[in-house]
Parts: structure tokens; C-alpha cells; sequence
């Protein structure tokens, strides 16, 4: 089963971005496109724990 979607990491964080999100974070591969934003200025570390407890159930491993 394939699901193909109309972005690549690039193109969603310059369309996060344009959508008046200073801080964005955006990984993925060819199956798989996370991302998180935030309306004020975050840095990396802060993306990194805000991901981690939206997408491994709260947890900062």
C-alpha cells in the first residue's frame, strides 16, 4: 500500500513557514513526513522535545 502526499520535507517547511510559523522542524523519507511548528522561536532542542512528546506518546527519550 502507498500513500503519496503533495510535499517534500523542503516544501512543507516553506509552506509552515509562509503560514507564519517561525520555528519548524520537518523529517521524513520516501513513505514517512513528520512535522512540527510553533508561532514563536524555538530552537533545535526545543523542536526535538516538542516532536518527541507528540509522536512517542510524551516520552523524552
Amino acid at each position: 500500500m502507498s500513500h503519496q502526499y503533495g510535499y517534500i520535507p523542503s516544501s512543507l517547511a516553506a509552506a509552515l513557514r509562509a503560514g507564519g510559523f517561525p520555528s519548524v522542524g520537518v523529517i521524513g523519507d520516501k513513505w514517512t513526513l513528520y512535522a512540527v511548528a510553533a508561532k514563536r522561536q524555538m530552537d533545535e532542542a526545543a523542536l526535538k522535545a516538542l516532536f518527541m512528546h507528540h509522536w512517542s506518546g510524551g516520552s523524552q527519550a
